[in-house]
């Protein structure tokens, strides 16, 4: 009987622990468009790591690290080597053959220097967009990271191809099956290019072609999808097409900025229940929590 109790009690014991285990909290930060701008990118990775807590589990910079080398640099110098840094697709950088070298060499070998993206991720894109369209898990949550300059072809060099961002029926139709082949809690999808840009570049982000936005924004819709988390128009804005569930987040800029609008970054806080965004803004020793909001993780929507 004793052993009984001492078996249940364990039990019990380890179900609460599993279930806070569920809780923890994980948190990630994300920035946008240094392009070019190593001194600037490097105030705002301070203020990430000063002023907001620091990176988190990972950082990732949505695009526009033209050239990535040097930036890959200061997160080295600030957060170790070993700090986990996904670099993500922006339209300046298809414009290099040496930046799309270096972020696929990234992926596939660490650049020879670390550990390669490839190793952390559970899924890679299709072919032809394999070493810059991927997705991953960690804590509740799963990530996809978009390059949306793959024109679907499935050759080496298609995914630098494309002169503005465009969700191919592919592209779109892996990340339908990545999402819902995911059993994490909640989804999180990074673009460059925003699907309803608020401040620059409206007409020419994903809303240049207006059935292809409204697809690809219909895989987040029906999905556990919390935001699209995108840049390219270097300016800090939040947006929800009215009657939508899914938040877009546009970073602004973290070196290539409007002078008067200075830098963001966002720092993202997620667990089974619940998504807080903090919204962080400045310029050097300036940057403040801007804004803040929270949302509940979710809920998957019954097929039609």
């Amino acid at each position: 009987m004793f052993f009984s109790r001492c078996i249940v009690s364990g039990l019990v014991l380890a179900i609460s622990l599993a279930a806070r285990g569920a809780e923890t909290p994980l948190v990630f930060t994300v920035t946008c468009d240094p392009r070019g701008n190593d001194d600037v990118f490097r105030e705002v990775l301070s203020a990430v790591r000063d002023r907001a807590g620091g990176m988190g589990a990972f950082h990732v910079t949505v695009g526009d690290v033209d050239p990535p080398a040097p930036l890959r640099a200061v997160v080295d110098d600030l957060f170790g080597r070993d700090a986990v840094w996904y670099p993500g697709v922006g339209n300046h950088d298809t414009e290099t053959p040496d930046n799309m070298a270096w972020l696929r060499a990234e992926f596939r070998t660490g650049n020879g220097a670390r550990t390669p993206l490839m190793r952390r991720v559970t899924r890679r894109g299709p072919l032809g967009t394999d070493a810059t369209t991927y997705s991953w898990d960690q804590g509740p949550a799963h990530f996809v990271m978009l390059n949306v300059y793959w024109d679907g072809d499935t050759s080496e060099h298609a995914d630098e191809s494309l002169m503005m961002g465009t969700v191919m029926p592919p592209l779109r139709q892996w990340l339908a099956a990545d999402l819902a082949a995911s059993t994490q809690a909640v989804s999180f999808v990074f673009t460059h290019e925003p699907a309803f840009p608020q401040h620059r570049h409206i007409g020419d982000s994903l809303d240049h072609d207006a059935a292809s936005r409204d697809a690809f924004w219909q895989v987040l819709e029906t999905n556990r999808v919390a935001a699209l988390i995108a840049g390219h128009t270097h300016v800090y804005s939040r947006y929800r097409p009215e009657g939508s569930r899914v938040w877009q987040a546009d970073v602004g800029n973290a070196g290539r900025d409007p002078i008067d609008d200075g830098q963001t970054f966002l720092r993202v806080t997620v667990t089974v229940t619940n998504v807080l965004y903090d919204v962080w803004r400045g310029a050097g020793e300036t940057f403040r929590r801007a804004a803040r909001w929270q949302e509940a993780v979710p809920r998957p929507r019954p097929s039609p």
